[in-house]
Formats: C-alpha cells, structure tokens, sequence
C-alpha cells in the first residue's frame, strides 16, 4: 500500500535535514523548519511534503525553487514562455534568456510552504480547511479542473493517487516520492567519532548511491523524461560506449549527455577524440555544484574545481603538490562528483560493476559518516583484475587513495 498523505510524519525534521544537505549543500535548511512547523496547521505530513519538494525542484537546485520565485512544487508553472511582461503575478521573468515563465513566486519561505500546503489540501479533502485559496491562488482552478474532469474529492489519499494528477502523465510520480522519503529516514545528524569502515568490502546499494550508468541502463532523453529519477547522483559514474563520428546524432555518448540534460536541466557536452571515439564528458561545475573529475584512459585524471563568480573553476592537475596544498580531502569529499570513461569491448562489463562498486563504497562510506581521507583505504585491496584493468586500478587508486590522504 502507498504512503497516506494526511496525518503525522514519521520521518523526523533531523533526518531531512542531514539528507538534503547531503544531496545540496547549499541547500535553506529553514524550509525544512517551515514544513514541520506547519505539519499540524494543515493535517498534512511534513515529510511527504518535503520529499514531494526534493523531487519537483532537484533538492532546492531548480531556477523556480530559487529566490526570489520558491516555488516549491511546480505550482502554476505551465511550460508557457513570454516574451513581454503579461503584468500578472504569476509570471517570473528569467534574466538569463529575457523571458518571462509562467508560475507563483513568494515572498518567503513560509508563504511558498503555506502554499503547497493548501495546494495539497486541493486534492487531498473535501473542503477548503484553513481557507486554503488564501494561501494558495491556484486552489480554485485545481477544484475547478476536478470538476470538469468528473473527479470527486477527495482525488487523493496516498502518494501512489497523484500519478496522473499532480503530474501528467506521472508515471512512478508518487512512487519516486515515496522513495525520497525512504531514502531521508535513513539519515541521521553527523556523528562525533564514526565507525571505521571495513577494509576491502566492495558493496553497492543503488539506492543509496544512484548513478547514471551506460547504455545497458537506458540512458535516453526519452527514458529520463519518461520516469523523472529523482536521485541527483553525489557520484556521477558515466561508463559510456564507443562514439560514431560519422552519425553523431546516434553516438551514444551524446545520447547519454541529452539523457542527463533533459533529467536535470542542466548544460552538458559530450566530446570525442579524433578517430570517432568516445572520451569523456564535461559537465560545467558550476552548474552542478561541485567539482568535476574525470578519468578516462587518455589523459589520466583531470578536474575542475567549483570557483565563485569572481574566481570560476580552472583546470589542475591532481598529481600536482599544488593541488594538494590547496585544497583538502575532507573539501573535495563532500561535493566529489566523478566520471569514469568505459573503453573497450562489451565484455568489460564486470570489471566495469567492480568500479562502480568500489567507487560507490568509498564515497559513500566518507559522506554518510564524514569520515577523515585517511579512513576511505577500501581500494587498497582490490586487484586489477577485479576492475578490469591496471591501468584503471592504478588511477583510482591514486586519486582516492595517495592524493586524499590514505594509508
């Protein structure tokens, strides 16, 4: 049976808290506040709320969910695009391109909240409580809709009840929420003296540590859009397959790119060497947040650091004593994003699983417990054979091992 919406949470304030700084650093730890503190206002869960808001703004990284818009939900945002001011209030103007995007902005936090907590109660009751269309200008046209739809109140009872509804088409909408909610109740605040982690075990849980993985995972714009994955990966593992260069709408590295494009609207590249074949992609950190590494068999280990406005990333070699006087492990674990190039014939593909497998045990040990780098030595155990390759093995090695500090 799907989650019920109407009631208490039982996922705590804390623990979405410890996870949505995990998956957004940056993220206003004060929405959270505003949704627990209005749980009982409204009689709706906090924490349905909260991880209905991580999947529809990308865990508070979206242009809509940012000030001064904070639309928390996609509440009036309809796709329409202008390119004069239409003189209402539920238009924002996007300085970027000059236009204005229909969708309600608010003034704090707390309005945006009330907001999608009114808009819930929309679907979820039978009646207005709290004169929910004072807080919310799209209640009246939603009851409305229902109407003309022959729907009758309540339309909603569970998470699983919004396919279709919310979101249209929604398929696995109320679903991915509720998987979002799972994955916040296993989150606890940072302890003090962390358990050390078990040298040489290889262990990977997908729904701890998502990644976007090659074309055996469908990788498609079309795959993305369909089912909306709501994970923006910590780990960014892109094992992607030989390029075309003479059909480069079909390579499936470019494909791969429009794939994570489409998913989390965001500006990716997809490059290839001279003879056709695939070598890696460039993902601006800026606008993923974090720093980028790639690894790929031509150029070793190359990476970008995430800079600010006045001092944009530059490009450094991780091999490098300057790098290594600059910044710190502990810094670069806790926005590390990586990418890994796949080379060769398909039948690498279980040495490829042992990558993502070590990789994801690594960082995901140092990101849950905040573990010092000298503690992340789970790769000092593994054989070349088991990766793959020597070549591959070594690189990882020294990246997450020598260069971060381990033993």
């Amino acid at each position: 049976m799907s989650v019920t919406i109407l009631g208490s949470s039982t996922v705590s304030r804390e623990a979405y808290k410890a996870f949505l700084s995990q998956r957004n650093p940056a993220a206003p730890l004060e929405v959270i506040d505003s949704y627990y503190d209005l749980e009982s206002k409204w009689g709706i869960r906090a924490d349905v709320l909260a991880a209905q808001m991580c999947h529809e703004t990308g865990y508070l990284t979206s242009w809509w969910s940012k000030p001064p818009r904070r639309n928390m939900a996609g509440i009036g945002v309809t796709g329409e695009v202008a390119n004069t001011n239409p003189n209402t209030s539920e238009w924002a103007f996007k300085q970027e391109d000059g236009k204005w995007y229909k969708g309600l902005s608010f003034a704090d936090w707390t309005a945006a909240v009330n907001c999608h907590y009114a808009h819930m109660v929309a679907y979820t009751t039978s009646d207005e409580r709290n004169n929910a269309s004072q807080y919310d200008p799209r209640f009246k046209a939603a009851r409305s809709y229902f109407a003309a739809k022959g729907w009758k109140l309540p339309i909603v009872q569970v998470l699983t009840d919004l396919n279709g509804k919310w979101a249209v088409p929604g398929t696995g909408y109320g679903e991915n929420i509720e998987k979002i909610m799972n994955l916040a109740a296993t989150f606890t605040p940072p302890i003090e003296k962390p358990p050390t982690p078990v040298i040489g075990t290889a262990v990977y849980t997908p729904v701890e540590m998502p990644v976007l993985t090659d074309r055996t995972d469908n990788t498609s714009p079309q795959a993305y859009l369909a089912d909306r994955n709501p994970f923006r990966p910590q780990l960014l593992v892109i094992l992607d397959t030989v390029g075309d260069s003479s059909n480069p709408d079909r390579n499936d590295l470019n494909l791969d790119a429009a794939g994570y494009q489409a998913r989390e609207n965001i500006s990716i590249t997809a490059l290839q060497s001279a003879n056709g074949y695939s070598v890696n992609y460039y993902v601006g950190a800026e606008e993923l947040g974090a720093p980028v590494f790639l690894i790929c068999p031509e150029t070793g280990v190359t990476s970008t650091i995430h800079g600010s406005d006045s001092a944009p990333s530059r490009w450094v070699d991780p091999f490098n004593t300057e790098w290594k006087g600059q910044y710190n492990g502990s810094d670069l674990l806790n926005y590390i994003v990586i990418s890994i190039a796949r080379w060769g014939a398909p039948d690498e593909q279980p040495g490829v699983q042992q990558t993502r497998a070590i990789l994801g045990l690594s960082l995901d040990i140092a990101r849950r417990y905040s573990l010092t780098p000298q503690r992340v030595v789970a790769l000092q155990e593994i054989s070349p054979s088991q990766l793959g390759g020597t070549f591959l093995v070594e690189t990882v090695r020294t990246f997450l091992g020598q260069q971060l500090g381990s033993k």
